[in-house]
């Protein structure tokens, strides 16, 4: 009998590493694949997901620890630090722009880039504002991004340099949250879907999304608490002044602290945020608020709760009237983000700050898949499965790109009819 068992761990072994290899060669692959060419992107998408569960469900079998998982991370990411350009998004050459903008001491909240004139910029800006998809609005970006994009212009680099080291930078974000999640308190869930998850590589070292930096802080704030209140604080606000979605988990965090702790915490953050925001503060940072207000009452992308009210509303008056429910709906999604984070159930803030930027989400007018990184690593960390599910499912939205082999709507019944009934199941569930 325990041959038997041996024999079968040793096969789930052989199996565990033959399909790993094959989904690595599958997520490679994926990279090549442009969003235009939708149904091959979400095949693909869908065969390295498949395979990413049996992995999963492999592994207690095969015995694969924590580190294999870590290391097998790091290493299907080292391919994609040389890759050319990514195809599913072109933000990473806006991040590059704000760089090279304050490299050269100008602030990026002033113009949009379409108001430079072509004459007066350098070969790599030429370069920049020719390939990136958001030339009419200005900035958005926090602090700590902004220094960041601007050190990467070092020695006036290429766009493709530029490139080569911010993806660096965000291996290194990678590998910092993938070092907390080893550890043996965090649900193996986490762990196995940010080491080898399509959705996550993708988003991360693939398209070069800033929000992965903000994710390895606030993975460090969930190591740190409540061994040091200040440590975590201070990772709480860079990750605030990277991406701003981190502040909708902030009131869920602050909760869970004693009267003491929290008083101190929320000054070590503020002290923080108005260290790093001076600089833009001085010079003027209007056109970021201008530029966010365009994601209410202007995009429209993926979007759930929106799209239902635009219908009522365009069926009422004629028209679309984004302009005055768009704006409308923001604000409800941040009452219910700040009422969540409020509450005292979920007990778990990580499972409470992850309902609350969902909450936002479900009100936004759009929604890109990235902005899903956030609640699903905090709400696995609670032990939460929702998150997953719609991670998971919000690559269907690269249908709208190309032709689709599923109609827009059933798209959408299909991504969040399965994602509201796991959050359903999820909430019926007892609460520790």
């Amino acid at each position: 009998m325990g041959r038997l068992v041996t024999l079968s761990a040793a096969n789930a072994w052989r199996l565990w590493w033959l399909l790993a290899t094959v989904q690595f060669g599958l997520v490679v692959g994926l990279a090549g694949v442009p969003r235009t060419n939708a149904v091959t992107l979400l095949g693909a998408y869908g065969a390295a997901v498949v395979l990413w569960g049996a992995l999963y469900r492999l592994a207690p079998i095969a015995g694969i620890a924590r580190n294999t998982w870590l290391a097998m991370g790091l290493l299907n990411r080292l391919p994609f630090l040389f890759l050319t350009a990514p195809l599913l998004s072109e933000d990473w050459m806006r991040y590059a722009w704000d760089g090279w903008l304050l490299s050269e001491g100008q602030t990026p909240f002033a113009h949009p880039p379409s108001a430079h004139s072509i004459e007066g910029l350098s070969e790599t800006a030429r370069a920049l504002l020719a390939g990136m998809n958001s030339a009419n609005y200005r900035a958005i970006y926090p602090p700590v991004a902004q220094y960041i994009f601007a050190l990467l212009h070092f020695g006036q680099p290429s766009p493709e340099a530029w490139l080569l080291r911010w993806r660096l930078v965000i291996f290194g974000a990678e590998a910092l949250a993938l070092s907390q999640f080893a550890r043996g308190r965090v649900p193996l869930l986490l762990l196995a879907t940010w080491a080898l998850h399509p959705f996550v590589i993708h988003e991360g070292i693939v398209s070069g999304h800033a929000d992965i930096l903000a994710i390895a802080l606030l993975a460090l704030v969930l190591s740190k608490v409540p061994r040091s209140i200040p440590a975590a604080a201070t990772a709480f606000a860079l990750a605030i002044a990277t991406k701003v979605f981190p502040v909708l988990v902030l009131p869920a965090w602050l909760r869970t602290l004693q009267p003491q702790a929290r008083r101190g915490a929320f000054l070590i953050g503020t002290a923080w945020l108005l260290a790093l925001g001076i600089p833009f503060l001085l010079t003027g940072v209007g056109g970021a608020f201008e530029s966010m207000g365009l994601f209410a009452h202007t995009f429209e992308f993926n979007a759930s709760l929106y799209f239902l009210v635009r219908g009522i509303g365009t069926w009422l008056i004629g028209y679309n009237p984004i302009a005055t429910i768009g704006p409308l709906l923001l604000m409800v999604g941040l009452a219910a983000a700040l009422v969540i984070g409020l509450r005292e159930q979920p007990g778990d803030w990580r499972a409470r700050g992850a309902l609350a930027i969902g909450a936002l989400l479900l009100c936004a007018t759009t929604i890109h898949p990235w902005y899903l990184l956030y609640p699903l690593m905090l709400g696995l960390a609670a032990g939460q499965r929702w998150p997953w599910v719609w991670a998971t499912l919000s690559w269907l939205s690269y249908l709208h790109y190309g032709p689709s082999a599923i109609p827009p709507v059933l798209r959408l019944i299909i991504e969040y009819g399965i994602t509201l009934t796991v959050l359903t199941l999820d909430l019926r569930r007892p609460q520790p």
